[in-house]
C-alpha cells in the first residue's frame, strides 16, 4: 500500500512542481494539461477521498466563493444549492434538488458546483442558458478530470480555465471529500477572472 502524504508534504510537492514547470518553455495549455494529469495521480491524505455518485453534495470552500463574488461582483443564481433556508453559496436565488434545476430557466450571474452524478447535464444546461442570453456570466467548479466528456465541453465553450493547485476539502469533517479543482469561466470579463483566480493556479484564456 502506497504511503499517503500529509498536507505539508503535499504543499511542498506542489511548490516543487510549480518551480519545475516555471523552468520549462511551456504554453499555458501545455502547463494546464500537465498540472491536471499530476493532480489525478498524486496520493491524497489518510482522510481524503474522491467524491462518488453516492455523495453528490459537496460544499464549496469559502475561499472559492469569495473569489467568485470578487470576480463577478455577485451571484444571482446557484442552480445546485444545498438549501434555500441555509445555503452555502451567497446567491440571490437558489434551486435545490427538489426544484429540478434542469427544468427551470437560469438567468444573470451563475455559480455552478454541479452534483457529481450529473455534471454533464448541468454543464449542457448552462451552455444552453448562455446561448439563450439569459445567463450573462458564469463560473463552474468541477473536479480537474481532463478525461471526461464534460471537460471537453468546458474547454470548448468557456472563455477561461483555471486548474487550482493541490487538493481542496469540500466540507468540514476530516473525512469530507477532497479533490483537485477546475474552475471554468463563461463571460466577457475573463481578464478579471484570471486576475482573481491566478492565486489558486494557472489560468488560460483569450
Amino acid at each position: 500500500m502506497a504511503l499517503k502524504p500529509s498536507k505539508p508534504e503535499r504543499e511542498v510537492f506542489w511548490m516543487q512542481v510549480k518551480s519545475a514547470l516555471d523552468k520549462l518553455s511551456l504554453t499555458t495549455e501545455q502547463r494546464l494539461k500537465i498540472e491536471g494529469a499530476i493532480a489525478q495521480k498524486v496520493p491524497r491524505g489518510k482522510h481524503e477521498k474522491f467524491i462518488t455518485a453516492k455523495s453528490d453534495e459537496h460544499y464549496t470552500p469559502k475561499y472559492f466563493l469569495e473569489a467568485v463574488v470578487e470576480s463577478m461582483g455577485g451571484i444571482d443564481l446557484d442552480p445546485a444549492s444545498n438549501s434555500k433556508d441555509n445555503p452555502n453559496v451567497p446567491a440571490s436565488n437558489h434551486l435545490t434538488l427538489e426544484d429540478d434545476a434542469l427544468k427551470h430557466d437560469w438567468a444573470g450571474r451563475v455559480f455552478l458546483n454541479p452534483p457529481f452524478s450529473e455534471v454533464s447535464k448541468f454543464i449542457k444546461k448552462l451552455i444552453a442558458e448562455i446561448d439563450s442570453g439569459r445567463v450573462t456570466e458564469a463560473i463552474v467548479l468541477t473536479k480537474s478530470d481532463t478525461r471526461t466528456n464534460w471537460y471537453k465541453q468546458l474547454r470548448q465553450n468557456a472563455q477561461s480555465l483555471c486548474f487550482a493547485e493541490g487538493y481542496h476539502r469540500f466540507g468540514d469533517a476530516d473525512n469530507s471529500a477532497t479533490f483537485g479543482v477546475l474552475l471554468s469561466y463563461f463571460g466577457k470579463n475573463q481578464a478579471r477572472f484570471r486576475e482573481v483566480f491566478k492565486k489558486f493556479g494557472v489560468c488560460s484564456g483569450d
